[in-house]
């Protein structure tokens, strides 16, 4: 949900709208509104809420597109964890954040899996240690299944993703809502978060041993996974929804 102080220059745009439109309406007719939440309640921001009326929906985790596989190579890894890294479509052009993550990775213990985003170059990233695998993409529904910890842009996709298997997180955040994503994360205590001025590979390598290492980390993000199974599904919500309309 937006944070609270932005609502007075988001009400504003939306008396202009209204002004522009000639809508005669009151724009706390928008905060009365029921609010479809898809975020689970360890993750929610403390204090006041712009919405006043909401509904939980269980974030959609996504399903594999028909033939979509992972690859081949990944049976071939040698090690018990694996670990995602990814710095998701939009923000997977800065490539010396990628590059530092890979670093803090390389002389771990674990496999490493890197989406390098669409139509990377995977050649520029040169020859690959004998326990990565670095592709353009790699479908989450298949992957994060087998993965011990996920590292990345904060995006909210991949960090429900990861939090619906229970899997702790390194968040890099980049832009956009990623800052606020990475916030909620580690407020839950089901993450860290290592600003764009802080990554560098001693740092992401630090901060993945904790993860590993941390049962209370761990335990967090488990109770994060199991407050989202608790949420409603897409069909009970729709119900709820069509109740709240009818009175």
């Amino acid at each position: 949900m937006p944070p609270p102080r932005i609502w007075d220059a988001f009400a504003g745009m939306l008396t202009q709208l209204y002004e522009y439109w000639h809508v005669a309406d009151d724009v706390q007719a928008v905060r009365n509104a029921p609010y479809l939440e898809i975020c689970p309640p360890a993750l929610r921001a403390p204090g006041g809420r712009i919405w006043r009326h909401t509904l939980d929906v269980r974030p959609a985790m996504g399903e594999p597109v028909a033939g979509e596989r992972l690859p081949d190579t990944l049976d071939r890894l040698p090690y018990a964890d694996t670990v995602h890294l990814t710095l998701g479509t939009v923000f997977h052009t800065n490539r010396e954040v990628l590059r530092s993550a890979q670093d803090g990775l390389r002389d771990l213990p674990v496999n490493v899996v890197v989406a390098a985003g669409p139509d990377a170059d995977t050649d520029a990233f040169g020859p690959q240690p004998a326990h990565a695998v670095l592709v353009p993409y790699v479908p989450h529904a298949l992957l994060l299944p087998r993965c011990r910890l996920v590292v990345s842009q904060g995006g909210a996709g991949v960090m429900f993703g990861a939090l619906a298997h229970g899997l702790p997180q390194l968040v890099i955040p980049q832009g956009a809502e990623q800052f606020l994503n990475a916030e909620a994360a580690q407020r839950a205590g089901a993450s860290l978060t290592l600003t764009p001025d802080e990554v560098t590979p001693e740092a992401v390598t630090a901060a993945v041993v904790r993860l590993l290492d941390d049962p209370a980390i761990a335990a967090a993000a488990a109770e994060v996974r199991t407050e989202i199974e608790r949420m409603p599904t897409a069909d009970a919500a729709l119900a709820s929804l069509l109740g709240v309309m009818r009175r």
